[in-house]
């Protein structure tokens, strides 16, 4: 199996910490994320499958959260699989810093090699923070 691949992102949104946490835990809202198509959701679980733009699945399962401190996601892909954490800080009353960091394990060394190459799990993340941001701050 190929080693981990880490990433991390650090951001601060100008949101209340509150209300960040919230907005993001309702994952069955994804208007505002531009390369999801659809969710679905598992009343009776904590799973949450994200169908993007090009057909492609992911499945998160909600492992830990504390309230506006952490949550925490193992994460399912048909390539890989792993963990997000969300780390939530409190700024000030209207700020707030998130700290994304995400740890993946490719399914085979070929993938592993390729993810090195090709995959750009940094541009998700950045992606993901833009997309916050520019809703939020409407």
């Amino acid at each position: 199996m190929w080693l981990y691949e880490k990433s991390k992102i650090e951001c601060e949104i100008p949101a209340n910490i509150h209300d960040v946490f919230k907005f993001l835990a309702d994952k069955s809202n994804v208007a505002w994320r531009k390369n999801i198509v659809r969710v679905q959701t598992e009343a009776s679980s904590k799973n949450i499958i994200e169908i993007y733009l090009n057909g492609q699945q992911l499945t998160y399962n909600l492992l830990d959260e504390n309230p506006s401190k952490y949550r925490i996601y193992k994460i399912q892909h048909r390539f890989f699989s792993g963990y997000i954490m969300e780390e939530f800080k409190f700024l000030s009353k209207e700020s707030t810093r998130i700290i994304i960091t995400e740890k993946i394990r490719m399914h085979n060394d070929f993938l592993g090699i390729y993810s090195k190459l090709a995959l750009n799990f940094k541009l998700g993340q950045e992606n993901y923070v833009n997309d916050l941001k520019t809703h939020l701050i409407k």
